[in-house]
């Protein structure tokens, strides 16, 4: 299991860090730069109302589906064929629940297009990754790896295009935007369903109510766990366009640095979809925790070195991603980065947790969470705008990771080691002198020191044995 970890988180990262940092900086930047911050973030605003209720749609059939099929895989044919039919219901569902919230929040009836558009890729996007939490529960962990770029290959490929070589981008909207992401998982979302029906024949569909009334009563656990993280990640974007009359203009400010944002955790969750199904797997304690050491040292490099980046090249990245930069969007990108380095860890406790089951005490955590995200948000967003919501963001991670450690310790006996802190803290310091050296006194040219700085972490992450050898050596090693 350690090994197709290793081989299969290679593959993930290698996959999505050659594709999606171009998608994100490339296109979805541009995307603002061409139809303005005011909005993408309408926007932003509408596509967090929307991601809200993915709880809904999803009712944790993802997680349970990676968890009961991983722990038996001749499961597969009976469960899939009725889960897809409630799926359906549950699509059903969302589409009320959006349209709903869309009357009652006061949304102005001309952005109803954008929000029927918006909600259509939620659901396909969900579809999609039924699919991939089934292929990964059947141990095809790299056809997984693959399609989980291949979205953001194809919608780089076209909107390259289109924003840079084709006359249609003074015509380009944020329509269009949604209708070329809209195509993008369609096709996706047929190549898997055309593996696993290649892999395993055709299922059968059904609908039943009954077999669905069951299923959600089993997958409800797994639903609240994703509806409370999902309130303290997202909730902040719709607060800012619902508190702040400003046509939108804070909610796009905070999407230019929630984008990067994103995209840097977008590596924590990568892990976590792979390491779900095979913490589920492991009955071992000491199996389980090497295998999280594991992906903690890898994950370790992704939080420092991109924390180092942040910190000392975020007005070079700024002025080089948005035409309309001004120093204040550091001011907010600060505190999402400092959240970033906090999630990131936290997804390591928390999808353990999920795995062995111990989910209700994992939701009280949660829940203080958004507590104290909802709480704050109504008294700092209108005093501190995006600035106050970014802090918030950092602060309401930081509960849940101490949170998610005093599960960890309690509830599966995990302890962390001192050392493996103490090394951590030194990496951190020597990172930022490795970048403070080079920006300052060697190099003028500010991705030249970047790259080279990048480098010289790598090695330093080496010299204190996060990166070794031996974890390369293992692919090669026989199981």
């Amino acid at each position: 299991m350690k090994k197709e970890f290793l081989a299969n988180i290679f593959l993930i990262l290698g996959l999505n860090l050659l594709i999606k940092p171009f998608y994100v900086f490339g296109i979805e930047a541009e995307v603002q730069n061409v139809v303005g911050p005011n909005v993408y973030g309408l926007f932003f605003d509408l596509f967090n109302l929307c991601f809200i209720y993915q709880f809904f749609l999803d009712l944790g059939v993802q997680n349970y589906t990676s968890r009961y099929i991983s722990e038996d895989r001749q499961r597969y044919k009976d469960y899939f064929s009725k889960t897809l039919g409630s799926k359906l219901i549950l699509a059903l569902g969302f589409a009320l629940m959006v349209l709903a919230s869309f009357y009652m929040l006061g949304y102005e009836r001309v952005n109803f297009d954008l929000l029927c558009l918006v909600a259509l890729e939620m659901v396909l996007i969900s579809f999609l990754m039924y699919l991939r939490a089934t292929i990964s529960a059947l141990g095809y962990f790299r056809v997984d790896s693959y399609l989980s770029a291949l979205d953001k290959l194809l919608l780089l490929m076209a909107l390259t295009y289109v924003l840079y070589f084709s006359g249609y981008r003074a015509d380009f909207t944020i329509l269009s935007f949604v209708q070329f992401q809209i195509l993008s998982t369609t096709v996706v979302f047929f190549i898997a369903l055309s593996f696993l029906i290649r892999k395993n024949g055709m299922p059968s569909f059904s609908i039943s109510f009954d077999y669905s009334r069951k299923l959600f009563k089993k997958t409800a656990p797994f639903a609240l766990v994703f509806l409370i993280m999902t309130l303290y990640t997202k909730m902040d974007g719709i607060m800012l366009g619902r508190l702040i009359d400003d046509d939108h203009l804070q909610a796009g400010i905070y999407a230019a640095s929630f984008r990067i944002i994103d995209a840097l955790n977008m590596i924590g969750y990568l892990f976590g979809t792979l390491l779900l199904p095979m913490f589920a797997h492991l009955e071992l304690p000491a199996e389980r925790n090497e295998l999280w050491e594991i992906a903690y040292r890898l994950l370790l490099n992704v939080i420092i070195i991109g924390l180092s980046i942040g910190l000392f090249y975020q007005t070079e990245i700024f002025q080089w991603l948005y035409t309309d930069w001004t120093p204040y969007y550091n001011e907010v990108f600060i505190g999402l980065l400092l959240s970033f380095c906090v999630m990131t860890l936290a997804y390591l406790f928390g999808i353990m947790i999920t795995a062995k089951g111990s989910l209700r005490r994992l939701n009280i955590v949660y829940l203080i969470g958004v507590a104290i995200n909802w709480i704050f948000n109504l008294w700092l967003i209108p005093r501190y705008l995006a600035v106050g919501a970014a802090y918030v963001t950092f602060a309401t991670q930081l509960v849940i990771l101490i949170g998610l450690i005093y599960l960890s310790a309690k509830d599966l006996g995990f302890r962390i080691q001192p050392v493996m802190v103490i090394k951590s803290i030194i990496y951190l310091l020597m990172s930022f002198v490795v970048f403070y050296i080079v920006k300052v006194y060697l190099m003028t040219n500010w991705v030249m020191a970047m790259s080279f700085s990048v480098l010289l972490s790598i090695l330093v992450s080496f010299l204190l044995g996060f990166l070794r050898l031996d974890l390369i050596n293992q692919l090669k090693k026989p199981e």
